[in-house]
């Protein structure tokens, strides 16, 4: 399937980068549900003092957790989690997107 990129208003952007605690789970998870089928939000995730992966899976945990119908199989929003070019590991994208 190939993905369209999700394009959010100001608010909304704002939200979804949480930028000083602007946003909640609860308002992430009602942005997000504005993802039309085959759109997608890609969120950069950079930590140099950890994996990001454990960052990113905690991510996804808490959207669940919010009321987001998000995982493997027939769940409304999927996720992945490229891997990193070389040399650039502490700097990930968590790639969330809408199936139905």
């Amino acid at each position: 399937m190939s993905l369209r990129e999700f394009r959010p208003n100001i608010e909304e952007q704002l939200i979804l980068e949480d930028s000083e605690g602007y946003g909640s789970l609860k308002e992430i998870v009602g942005v997000l549900q504005h993802l039309k089928p085959g759109e997608e939000y890609i969120k950069k995730v950079h930590d140099p003092d950890s994996a990001p992966v454990r960052q990113m899976e905690a991510v996804v945990a808490n959207l669940r957790k919010a009321g987001l119908d998000i995982g493997k199989g027939d769940m409304a929003f999927g996720f992945k989690m490229p891997l990193p070019k070389k040399g650039n590991e502490y700097s990930r994208e968590l790639i969330i997107f809408r199936r139905r």
